[in-house]
């Protein structure tokens, strides 16, 4: 019975949220082809598994990602192991900041947390003082600058 409320509740934000909240907060977009993408990871990630699906990616300042994330994480259901855990949140909220802003560089990602343990979660593109740098999110609350080991991304 949880999990079912837990459904209705999501979609009825979700529509709550395409209805009102979509477009109210326009930031500014930066663009990076998916080979410097590409190339920002091998550099910074050597090894790690980079499975990018467009040939552009959208991106913003952090200032904006904080908005863009403490939106989307207060929409977020609670915690629920095995049902609406760590993986789900990542991608509820690679699909949200993708359909709500236009904004594909909310990557996913799965490796380790801070304990050690396998855990799914974000990386996101944002324009740094010269260049585009990237950032860890925790999904689950929207912390930025988590220190994750990232095992794979995909995007």
């Amino acid at each position: 019975m949880y999990n079912l409320f837990c459904k209705i509740k999501m979609a009825f934000v979700y529509l709550w949220g395409m209805l009102f909240k979509k477009g109210k907060f326009k930031p500014e977009l930066f663009q990076i082809g998916s080979s410097d993408v590409q190339a920002l990871f091998q550099l910074a990630l050597p090894g790690i598994p980079v499975s990018l699906a467009d040939k552009e990616y959208n991106f913003t300042t952090l200032e904006s990602w904080q908005k863009i994330i403490s939106d989307c994480c207060a929409d977020n259901s609670p915690y629920q192991k095995e049902f609406h855990d760590c993986d789900d949140m990542a991608d509820y909220l690679k699909g949200h900041v993708s359909n709500d802003y236009g904004i594909n560089s909310c990557l996913r990602a799965s490796g380790k947390n801070d304990s050690g343990y396998a855990h799914a979660f974000n990386v996101i593109i944002y324009q740094g003082d010269k260049f585009p740098e990237y950032t860890i999110v925790e999904p689950q609350s929207g912390e930025l600058g988590k220190n994750y080991i990232i095992g794979n991304l995909r995007g």
